[in-house]
């Protein structure tokens, strides 16, 4: 398994996440290190995204405490103040297993709104935490305050699915969906 150093790391996602923005047919340029600035290209509007990549530990197991096989695990540290200037928040991280860029993508009022009742104490603190779990079967999952019992509970896949998968930790539903920025781009 090959292994990069953080600034590698952000440097491919990064290239990864505005080679993407080109295939949207958008322009963007950047206002802050993770501020981009992206119109629609032939128009003059634009919106704000804010792009944070994962930190990177190469000794994360890829299983879980309770035995759950996973993709990857990927942990943020995102600055409160940097989600109130964006109308879309992308979280970006590596696929440990195929070494493949995955983004999570989601509009910066949903995902506040998510965080609010999955950690309130979060949106009063300066820095937010957050680890995501990508499962074998690609459900992505928030689990930075998840315990062994809760893991068990609700992340274990049952005869119905799991318990969590319509929970407000549940973010399979953004992962690598561009479609909202698509129509934002489209109807800019």
């Amino acid at each position: 398994m090959v292994f990069w150093g953080s600034d590698e790391f952000e440097l491919i996602i990064k290239a990864q996440y505005e080679q993407k923005l080109e295939d949207l047919n958008c322009t963007f340029w950047r206002e802050s290190s993770c501020t981009y600035c992206v119109s629609p290209k032939g128009l003059t509007t634009a919106f704000k995204i804010n792009l944070f990549t994962s930190e990177i530990n190469s000794r994360e197991k890829l299983i879980s405490p309770n035995g759950n096989s996973l993709l990857s695990v990927a942990k943020f540290r995102i600055r409160q103040v940097k989600l109130a200037n964006s109308e879309y928040t992308v979280l970006g991280f590596i696929n440990m297993k195929t070494l493949e860029t995955e983004f999570v993508v989601i509009s910066t009022n949903e995902f506040v709104k998510k965080l609010s009742i999955r950690e309130p104490e979060s949106i009063n603190s300066q820095i937010v935490n957050l680890r995501f779990w990508l499962m074998e079967d690609r459900s992505l999952f928030e689990t930075v305050n998840m315990s062994l019992e809760g893991e068990w509970y609700f992340l274990s896949k049952g005869f119905n699915g799991r318990l969590a998968d319509k929970e407000e930790w549940c973010f399979t539903s953004y992962l690598n969906n561009w479609g909202p920025i698509a129509c934002q781009s489209l109807y800019s």
